[in-house]
């Protein structure tokens, strides 16, 4: 389920969050925007938070950095570790590709 990038990206995103220069660096890929399109399809939602800072003239921009959800921490914690990951944490909205819980459901 999980090639090796993916397991690398993981594990450091459990860390902390990785802008894509560092996700890149720590994957061993060269597309990490790609890298994280395959890992969302796997269910999880990275998202990505849009921090200010300066670029190299001096311009103000913005620059992404992902980071796991907390329900994504818990499925890449149960991933790596060779487990099935759980499809929906209580409380929570149901991930990509499943159907929501059922209102009023016991």
């Amino acid at each position: 389920m999980l090639g090796p990038r993916e397991r690398r990206a993981l594990q450091a995103l459990l860390v902390a969050p990785l802008s894509r220069e560092e996700l890149d660096k720590v994957a061993g890929a060269s597309n990490g925007p790609a890298l994280i399109h395959r890992l969302r399809n796997l269910g999880f939602d990275l998202p990505c938070d849009k921090l200010p800072t300066l670029d190299r003239d001096g311009a103000a921009v913005y620059r992404g950095e992902y980071c796991l959800s907390p329900a994504d921490r818990v499925r890449a914690a149960a991933l790596l570790r060779g487990e099935p990951a759980p499809a929906e944490l209580p409380g929570q909205l149901a991930l990509p590709g499943l159907p929501p819980e059922s209102e009023g459901a016991a």
